[in-house]
């Protein structure tokens, strides 16, 4: 991961099925909860890993996050509790209508008896953080442009990953502080340590950088 020691990347495929597949029962009644619990490198996270999703699913006609989902939300705030910080991309992008995902989180959490989501949703921006490339909106904890060396690279999926090294490196510089970040102080810096640029239609948005989050988390873990 860059500049930052000790630090080890796995990949995990959940091999995560249709709701077609689901409905026709190919591969039994509570596969979605099945599949996202049983992952081996998912259930090994411990306190300050940072596990992230790039993958969406289609409702509606929208590409939603996965948090969507009452397993993956089950799983993300059973993580959470384990001091793991989980990231999900936005869905939508450039090629595709994107879309304000705030009333669809309204409804799924108004049926889950949710007040809070867990995990961290990202969206995209392109190079200049001038135009949305991404669903957006309150749902949306952070945006993410594109490396300078892959300009194209620049939609949800992409943006989940920029963020995610952000967080990766927040966390190795906050235990040599003392200690690890919380999920919940890892959102809050992302939301709050960042430019604010306001791009239509989404308004105003965070778009984290590491010098600001180094400073943010100097001021929490003197």
């Amino acid at each position: 991961m860059g500049s930052v020691p000790n630090v080890f990347t796995r990949f995990g495929s959940l091999n995560y099925p249709t709701r077609e597949k689901v409905a026709k029962n190919e591969f039994g009644t509570n596969v979605r909860f099945n599949y996202a619990f049983s992952n081996p490198v998912v259930l090994s996270l411990v306190k300050g890993d940072v596990l992230f999703i790039t993958k969406s699913f289609l409702h509606e006609g929208i590409m939603c996050p996965v948090i969507f989902d009452l397993s993956v939300c089950c799983l993300t705030q059973w993580l959470e509790s384990k001091g793991v910080a989980v990231l999900f991309s936005a869905g939508g992008g450039k090629n595709v209508a994107s879309r304000d995902l705030t009333a669809f989180s309204s409804r799924f959490a108004e049926l889950y008896q949710l007040s809070t989501w867990p995990g961290i949703v990202v969206g995209g921006v392109d190079q200049a953080a001038q135009q949305i490339q991404s669903n957006y909106g309150a749902t949306v904890c952070c945006y993410a442009a594109p490396l300078a060396s892959k300009p194209d690279f620049d939609e949800s999926s992409a943006a989940t990953s920029v963020v995610a090294g952000l967080v990766i490196r927040a966390q190795a510089h906050a235990k040599k502080r003392g200690r690890f970040l919380t999920p919940a102080e890892v959102k809050r810096l992302l939301q709050s340590c960042k430019r604010q640029p306001s791009i239509s239609p989404a308004g105003r948005i965070s778009v984290p950088d590491w010098p600001s989050l180094e400073t943010g988390i100097n001021t929490l873990i003197p």
